[in-house]
Order: C-alpha cells, then sequence, then structure tokens
C-alpha cells in the first residue's frame, strides 16, 4: 500500500499519489531478514504558487507487517533565483520508450505490478515529463550502484534566465572520476533543445563504463557548466558506486556553483 501527498504550509493537500510508476523490474531483487527488498520511482508533477510545500510518502506491505515512511520539505520562490537555475542531477543506466508523455497516468490502465518496466505518471495536463528525453524516459538509478559494464547517463535540466545566453555562451562537459576527484574520462554534453510548451533545456551525456575497467568502490559523476568568458564553472556532482551487486549500494549527492 502506498499514500502519497503534497501539502502546504497550513496543512491543506494539494496534490496526492497512490502508484509506483517504476519498479525496476530490471535488477535482481535482494533479501533482508526474510524479505524481499526492490527499487521503485514515484513522480509526481503539480503546478504549486509560491510558499512552502512537504512531501510525505508512507509505503506498508500489509501482510509482512512493515511499513517505511519518507517526508521532504521544499519552497516554491516568488521570482526565479539570481543564480543559475538548474535541476537536481540524474544518473540512470536505464531508459524506456514514452509513446504519450502528457498522458501516461490513466487510471484505467494502472498495472501495480509493472512486470514490464511500463512507467505511470500523475500530473496536470499541461506538464510534461522532465525526465523525458527525445521521446525515452531516463528511469533514475535508485540506489546508485552501477555494474562496471553498464552504460551511466548523466542528466539534469537548465532553466535559464534570458541573459544567460543559453546555451550559445556555454560549454557544457560530464566528467567521470574517482573518489579522491580524479578524472577518469569526460565528453561533451549535449543540450536538447525543449519543444514549444515544453520547459527547461535538457542536458545529456553518457559514458561506457566497460571501456575504464573500473573496480569495486566510490566514484563520481560531474557536469561542468561553463559560461564564456567566466573562469568559475557551475557543477553538479553525483556519488556512485561500482560493484559485483550494483543494487546494494548507496549514494549521495552535490550541487555547487
Amino acid at each position: 500500500m502506498l499514500v502519497g501527498l503534497v501539502q502546504n504550509e497550513h496543512g491543506d493537500v494539494v496534490a496526492h499519489f497512490d502508484h509506483t510508476n517504476f519498479w525496476h523490474a530490471n535488477q535482481a531483487r535482494r533479501e533482508d531478514a526474510g524479505y524481499t527488498l526492490q527499487d521503485a520511482s514515484y513522480n509526481l508533477l503539480v503546478h504549486l504558487k509560491p510558499g512552502r510545500y512537504v512531501v510525505k510518502v508512507a509505503v506498508a506491505d500489509l501482510l509482512a507487517n512493515i511499513a517505511g515512511t519518507f517526508v521532504r520539505y521544499f519552497n516554491v520562490p516568488e521570482k526565479l533565483p539570481s543564480k543559475f537555475l538548474v535541476s537536481s542531477l540524474v544518473l540512470s543506466n536505464h531508459s524506456v520508450a514514452v509513446e504519450n508523455p502528457r498522458n501516461e497516468a490513466d487510471p484505467d490502465k494502472r498495472n501495480y505490478d509493472n512486470p514490464s518496466d511500463s512507467v505511470h505518471r500523475m500530473a496536470d495536463d499541461a506538464a510534461g515529463d522532465p525526465l523525458v528525453v527525445e521521446g525515452r524516459r531516463l528511469v533514475p538509478a535508485v540506489s546508485r550502484g552501477f555494474a562496471n559494464t553498464s552504460q551511466l547517463t548523466m542528466f539534469l535540466r537548465v532553466y535559464p534566465r534570458t541573459d544567460d545566453g543559453f546555451p550559445e555562451n556555454w560549454k557544457m562537459t560530464g566528467i567521470l572520476q574517482n573518489a579522491s576527484g580524479k578524472a577518469i574520462a569526460s565528453v561533451p554534453a549535449t543540450v536538447v533543445i525543449p519543444n514549444p510548451g515544453e520547459s527547461g533545456f535538457a542536458v545529456v551525456c553518457s559514458f561506457e563504463l566497460s571501456k575504464f575497467k573500473l573496480a569495486e568502490g566510490k566514484y563520481r559523476a560531474e557536469l561542468q557548466m561553463l559560461r564564456s568568458g567566466e573562469k568559475q564553472p557551475f557543477y553538479f556532482r553525483g556519488e556512485f558506486a561500482i560493484s559485483g551487486d550494483a543494487s546494494q549500494n548507496s549514494w549521495s549527492e552535490d550541487a555547487q556553483p
């Protein structure tokens, strides 16, 4: 059983969701004290007025009598901040085709078991899925654990101001680093221009990890964005792990101008 909601600072419910978008069926399930663990993703899109909000999620296995909760506070500003506005960095090794990205959340066609990697989404009718790039939806690696033979894709969305000169006056680079920050490889990042009605420029780049013969351990994926004429780049960084059982790794992230 899943119950999720978004509340404003007065406690009013402004959005809710009650199903899982994506079970990571391509990952091997694992056992912990007799209980099956499996990663899942949730995606809720809703237009919010400026203010302070909280996301609350509760998940329960009614047969095993096991439950868990998650709470996250966030703010919607009155106006865009003066700094460069960029989404969180997403790391992924998997994507699924999206035939109808603006109408995926048909309540009559929900598949709660999701055996075929289908994707469900709840959203305003006018909202496009921010994880969809050129007809495919990137599935975030929840645990940020990867096999050293997989493809690692770095992705974020940029919401520039008119005077930022984006993307013409910017150089964007994806960098693969070891735990100490030493560069292993770098590639130019691709900017995908949004279609009419979409919001934000998608910035994406991929590494074929098999080329680097990475040993087990912790690594960093970093996107650097440097404006023409400036020396200090914006960088957006996520840690990930290489392991024989990638599904059991944990992760953290950081972003700094």
